[in-house]
């Protein structure tokens, strides 16, 4: 028995000994980093639009009015006529990928390019130069949305490239019940009124994200923290907000910094807080965004801020929160967004405020969203007594979207939009000129990849 009790506790021990060197040979080998390989995912959406809208003032009774050439076209006949339905579609196609390094660093790269046709201009012009609208000369097909690297590990992620600030990427908002279609102005073929000889209506476009259109796509860095506890925060700078300044080529960055009413320097501060309770999920937001208005400068060094109609161009200034909650397939959010448009004296400020609901069952989402916006303008006249008024933008939409199978969904509704005119000193036709009151069908199709 003893000599058992020996022999038994030989194997042990051998066993022990013999057990980390067993260990090494069966361990598998770390692997070693790979080279960054992009993969391809995007989406691409066809609409299908019937609209009735009321073109009193913004269709004129003469067909060589200017007001009626920059509403599109130069039809003959009296009245001219608006062709009453639309097809258009939007997509993009995304090239993404990452890898991770022996030291445990994410390492990736996004680039987003347009998956829809564009005629471009002959030359560049000013049309939406602060959101880099027709940034190259001559005729092209397509074009980059956005591209940036990004770098993620244990002390945050940072973003690199032409892409969104961090206030609108931490931005929560309600669902909107079709994708890809009512936060646009590409809702053909309803135009938004102001762009006539008449005048302008402040509240032309239903857009409520912080920045967009000011520092949406230009070249910046981000920085955003670890989630902790639920929370993110963010905070991101671009040099320059001008079209050119969103290219590649330094030499757009290092432009002059005195352009008269040019704003530049953007600063966007974002944070979320994102948890779940039971079966409710809550998401709240806040953000900040800051530009800063370039001065021309005399010889004697005086600041002399351009000023437009009377009105002196400042800093600009946004600012906006948001909320979620979602249980048992539903979905309920909003926004609330506040704009300095850049100008001061007396003030024009513009606010939106955007709020969603869905409910998912099965296939189904059904859902509705309202959106108003209301944008301070300046009476048409006396301009010199800097009197003002509010134009507003009122938006109701109702839809449902059922999924055929996967990333691939029909959906289909209605939408109504009314612009108001509030200046007290316009009538007849130059006040319908600003107005308009629609009402939009909408089918359509949306394939993800």
């Amino acid at each position: 028995m003893r000599r058992w009790l020996l022999a038994s506790s030989s194997l042990v021990a051998a066993s022990l000994i013999a057990a980390p060197s067993m260990a090494q040979q069966a361990a598998p080998q770390k692997k070693a980093a790979e080279k960054l390989q992009l993969g391809i995912t995007g989406y691409w959406v066809m609409n299908f639009v019937v609209a009735s809208q009321d073109e009193r003032g913004v269709l004129p009774a003469s067909a060589s009015s200017t007001n009626f050439t920059n509403q599109g076209g130069t039809g003959c006949g009296t009245p001219p006529r608006r062709r009453n339905h639309s097809l258009f579609n939007e997509g993009e196609v995304h090239f993404q990928g990452e890898t991770t390094l022996d030291s445990g660093l994410k390492v990736g790269l996004r680039v987003e390019l347009e998956a829809s046709r564009n005629a471009g201009t002959a030359t560049t012009t000013a049309t939406n130069t602060a959101n880099g609208g027709a940034e190259t000369s001559g005729n092209f097909d397509t074009n980059i949305d956005q591209v940036f690297a990004w770098f993620d590990g244990a002390f945050g992620r940072i973003d690199a490239g032409q892409t969104y600030g961090a206030a609108f990427n931490l931005q929560y908002a309600g669902p909107s019940p079709f994708p890809n279609f009512i936060q646009t102005n590409n809702i053909a073929p309803i135009p938004a009124p102001g762009n006539t000889a008449s005048g302008t209506n402040a509240a032309a476009i239903p857009i409520y994200n912080i920045g967009f259109g000011i520092d949406d796509r230009n070249q910046k860095l981000a920085y955003y923290s670890p989630r902790l506890f639920g929370v993110q925060l963010g905070l991101s700078y671009s040099p320059d907000g001008d079209a050119n300044a969103r290219g590649g080529n330094q030499v757009d960055q290092m432009s002059m910094d005195n352009n008269a009413g040019q704003q530049s320097q953007a600063f966007q501060f974002g944070g979320n807080f994102r948890d779940k309770f039971g079966g409710v999920e809550l998401g709240l937001s806040a953000g900040y965004l800051r530009t800063s208005a370039e001065p021309c400068t005399n010889s004697a060094f005086i600041d002399c801020k351009s000023t437009a109609n009377g009105v002196t161009i400042d800093d600009r200034r946004q600012w906006a929160l948001g909320a979620t909650v979602a249980m048992a397939g539903f979905t309920l959010g909003g926004t609330y967004r506040q704009d300095n448009q850049g100008l001061k004296n007396p003030g024009r400020d513009a606010t939106a405020w955007q709020i969603g609901g869905n409910y998912k069952t099965g296939p189904w989402t059904f859902g509705a969203e309202y959106i108003r916006i209301e944008a301070e303008q300046i009476d048409a006249t006396p301009a010199t007594a800097m009197s003002k008024h509010k134009d507003t933008l009122d938006e109701w939409a109702a839809g449902a979207i059922y999924n055929l199978g996967p990333g691939i969904d029909v959906y289909g509704g209605m939408i109504r939009m009314r612009w108001s005119n509030g200046d007290s000193s316009q009538a007849g036709a130059a006040k319908l000129a600003q107005e308009n009151d629609a009402w939009l069908g909408v089918l359509g199709a949306k394939l993800q990849f």
